[in-house]
């Protein structure tokens, strides 16, 4: 066992992999939701040879697709280290109308709260899941609670908790690496190996290809990167992301 790298580190390190598949599965039903909640004559709506609404109804469902690989990246990292995705929690039977607070994320005096509605109705808590913590210049450390202002920093503390184990475990083949198991239960759903480059983890750097894959979509940053931008998720849907 590297020094530089001890069992309390690697136990935080795992809690932190859960910790990002449970606030990437939160999203879904809510964008689910929201896209669903479209009636078939607001579908139809047509303005100057166009169809506004049913755009904006693709574009949120675009988004939430871009969740779906979000929480299928997260996986795929927990597994590489032998965590096993818990998805026994009370998102997966959100009641209509119950507020349920976000897992993992606290901004401070007002925590985030999520409930089922139609897009209107929940854009609020998405923009503040979504995007980074204005009012930060740095990124706090990992912490046992495993509690952070934005989801930017959920994955950043993450991240320094990977490149800790990266630089302790650099010289040693992943035969006798206690940690990361390459390959294991690693999933690429439907058509997301031919959307998006990086999906499934076979190697060591492919852990921060798929971590910085996810946040450059949803903070639209690179977590190597310090200097965030603000994200708008409004602009976002606005734009979609069919490519």
């Amino acid at each position: 066992m590297s020094q530089s790298f001890t069992q309390q580190d690697a136990d935080l390190l795992r809690k932190h992999l859960q910790a990002l598949v449970e606030v990437e599965l939160f999203t879904i039903p809510l964008y689910l939701t929201a896209v669903y909640s479209f009636t078939e004559q607001a579908l139809g709506y047509q303005h100057a040879n166009q169809y506004p609404l049913y755009d904006l109804q693709q574009k949120a469902l675009s988004v939430a697709v871009q969740e779906m690989y979000h929480l299928q990246g997260a996986c795929n990292m927990a597994n590489a280290f032998g965590v096993t995705p818990n998805f026994q929690q009370a998102v997966l039977n959100m009641p209509a109308e119950t507020p349920i607070r976000v897992p993992h994320l606290d901004p401070g005096e007002h925590p985030l709260v999520g409930r089922l509605g139609n897009l209107p109705a929940v854009i609020g808590v998405l923009i503040a899941v979504e995007k980074p913590d204005a009012e930060a210049t740095t990124f706090p450390p990992p912490n046992a609670q495993v509690s952070y202002p934005a989801i930017s920093d959920l994955y950043h503390a993450t991240l320094h908790l990977l490149h800790q184990y990266a630089r302790a475990y650099q010289d040693q083949p992943t035969t006798q690496d206690p940690h990361f198991i390459p390959n294991n239960n690693q999933v690429a759903y439907g058509g997301f190996p031919s959307r998006y480059r990086y999906n499934t983890i076979s190697t060591r750097l492919d852990l921060f290809h798929v971590a910085n894959a996810i946040a450059e979509q949803g903070e639209g940053t690179n977590l190597g990167d310090t200097n965030l931008g603000p994200f708008n998720l409004r602009s976002a849907i606005t734009r979609g992301d069919f490519g």
